[in-house]
């Protein structure tokens, strides 16, 4: 146990004896430990590191916040093993610079998966650029997210709030989340240049300096499946090239009819199989194809201006998702059930 006020006395193994210092508790864990931190503001002096099955049980989303040291070069965690788990907490502070070439500046599953459930991703940040996503997987990865909050993390490369890498039939999960507020080079809120798996998340205010302000699909995304996904452009509708991108797909469009499945979205830019004077393909605007119950829409929130994507009464959102039965028991991010039988929202509230 770890709690602020503890009475710190060793092994913590109460409530009433809880240590007050994050980093000595920290060092004793090993396979099969339970860590649980109250309410309270704490620093850890290096990355955390789920690779044995550990659970670390906060207190809520924001009410329990770990905050990697101010000077230390690394991510907040990695999490790398299948029954490992991080539930209740914000993870914050993490800075990664050189070298380049890493993933998950806020938590990285490894190959061997593991889950982050109820928690809030913020103010993460790559220094360089061939570094991806405040939440990463690996290309083995089947590691999950759901119920959480992604938002200001900040990459000069790839995906600011998230990156998809899976290959070979592996793909990390993205479960009922708000990804809002985050910029980077490319994707502001997503890039996907692999497999990877959304289900009932909401894309909004993201950024992007080169292109593709919410979201880029990059080779790889016909075997990619986006679900009950609410995506609201950064700009004008029409500006659908600078807030949903497909680049670089052999298949061109073709397939990303396979790809999203009841989601919100006003429309997309991708290459077509037409090819222009010069030989090169034609990119242009699409809208969502209507076929996989897509809705051609810019989702509107209850108060976007300030942070509130939660959806108004009259929503044809708050229905109009795919409803599969598995989503009876999940929760939405305010707590409340997700779905009733034959409805599901698109969208994380």
């Amino acid at each position: 146990y770890i709690d602020e006020n503890g009475g710190n006395v060793y092994p913590f193994a109460t409530p009433e004896t809880a240590a007050r210092d994050f980093n000595l508790a920290w060092a004793m864990t090993c396979s099969g430990s339970v860590v649980r931190v109250t309410a309270g503001h704490y620093e850890t002096a290096k990355s955390l590191d789920l690779a044995d099955p550990i659970q670390l049980i906060g207190a809520g989303r924001d009410a329990t916040v770990i905050r990697l040291k101010s000077g230390v070069n690394g991510r907040v965690a990695l999490v790398d093993n299948a029954e490992s788990v991080i539930r209740g907490c914000t993870l914050t502070g993490g800075r990664l610079g050189f070298p380049e070439g890493q993933l998950g500046v806020g938590v990285k599953f490894g190959d061997r998966g593991g889950l982050v459930e109820d928690c809030h991703i913020t103010d993460n940040s790559f220094d360089a650029v061939m570094q991806h996503g405040a939440v990463a997987f690996t290309s083995q990865s089947r590691g999950c997210i759901r119920r959480s909050v992604i938002d200001f993390n900040k990459t000069k490369g790839w995906g600011g709030g998230i990156y998809f890498s899976g290959a070979s039939g592996c793909g990390g999960s993205v479960v009922d989340c708000l990804v809002c507020s985050n910029s980077a080079a490319y994707g502001g809120a997503a890039y996907v240049t692999g497999l990877g798996y959304m289900t009932n998340c909401t894309l909004a205010a993201n950024s992007a300096s080169q292109s593709g302000h919410e979201l880029i699909f990059y080779a790889g995304y016909p075997n990619t499946r986006f679900v009950n996904v609410a995506i609201k452009p950064k700009t004008d509708a029409t500006d659908a090239w600078n807030s949903f991108w497909l680049a670089g797909g052999t298949t061109k469009t073709n397939g990303i009819e396979k790809v999203l499945v009841h989601c919100a979205l006003a429309g997309f830019y991708g290459e077509t199989y037409e090819k222009g004077d010069d030989g090169k393909f034609i990119s242009k605007s699409f809208p969502p194809p209507a076929e996989s119950g897509n809705l051609a829409m810019v989702p509107a929130f209850v108060d976007d201006a300030h942070g509130n994507y939660r959806l108004p009464v009259s929503s044809s959102l708050r229905d109009g998702g795919l409803y599969e039965p598995w989503m009876r028991n999940m929760f939405d991010l305010d707590g409340q059930p997700l779905a009733v039988p034959g409805q599901a929202p698109i969208g994380c509230y």
